[in-house]
């Protein structure tokens, strides 16, 4: 995506800041949409599962529901049975 200079200059964007800004910008609607699990939005951001928290908590989404939260934990007892 590209953006014009006289924007990209008045709000003082640079290549990487703005492309991980739109990604951001990306993913939070699609995870308010239901499109996006938790878990998708911190693996397509790099994130841990507590900076993923932190991150949607930061702008206001919804945490997790009842079935990431089940989700989560099999994926915690998996972890624990190796």
């Amino acid at each position: 995506l590209e953006v014009p200079d006289q924007f990209a200059k008045r709000f003082r964007l640079d290549e990487a800041a703005h492309s991980r800004e739109l990604l951001e910008a990306f993913v939070l609607k699609r995870y308010a949409e239901g499109a996006l699990s938790a878990g998708q939005v911190g693996q397509a951001l790099g994130l841990s599962f507590f900076a993923t928290e932190k991150f949607l908590h930061d702008h206001s989404a919804p945490g997790l529901g009842v079935e990431e939260q089940l989700e989560g934990l099999a994926n915690l007892r998996k972890l624990g049975t190796r």
